[in-house]
């Protein structure tokens, strides 16, 4: 309704009067024509994990960043949700996005990343990491969740919860599968 287009118009404005407030000059004191903006960027990284510039190879992580800024030692990524009302539930997502940039981006010193609530209309802190910790620390804490998870997969002992999604899944031989 038109009612809701003014609303979702009206929260994504204060969103981009918030990110005015995030202290991106002060990560850029030559100015703001060193700042880089890209929107949709999307990162993949090989086994090796390097940056994929080929298409032809399989990628090991694959990342669709909505929104980044940076220079050549840091960055802000901004995640847009519909809804983000506990910011601890989008932790583990944008520690990935974390990790993708480390690696894709190798100068890089310092990540920054926040969730946009389109709902609420509000820019949140989810976390703010040296890369050097990313790759030392949160790369292991990270890869251990994920064996954790693909384990069942793996070991052919993944019992089937069906749900809306279950067109979706990437496993054709489940009987719920549409």
């Amino acid at each position: 309704s038109h009612d809701m287009a003014l609303r979702r118009y009206s929260s994504v404005m204060d969103i981009i009067e918030q990110i005015d407030t995030i202290p991106i000059r002060k990560l850029y004191p030559d100015g703001a024509k060193k700042i880089r903006r890209s929107s949709e960027i999307e990162l993949t990284l090989n086994d090796s994990l390097e940056l994929i510039k080929d298409k032809g190879q399989r990628p090991l992580f694959k990342a669709i960043l909505d929104l980044v800024f940076r220079n050549d030692t840091q960055a802000i990524i901004i995640d847009h949700k519909s809804s983000a009302k506990k910011v601890s539930k989008f932790a583990d997502q944008m520690l990935f996005y974390n990790i993708v940039v480390a690696f894709a981006l190798p100068n890089l010193k310092k990540i920054d990343t926040y969730v946009a609530d389109l709902k609420e209309g509000k820019l949140k802190k989810v976390s703010s990491y040296t890369t050097s910790a990313i790759k030392k620390k949160h790369f292991k804490d990270f890869m251990t969740k994920l064996a954790l998870l693909l384990a069942p997969i793996r070991d052919g002992n993944y019992p089937p919860r069906p749900s809306k999604f279950c067109k979706e899944c990437h496993i054709m031989s489940c009987e719920h599968k549409r």
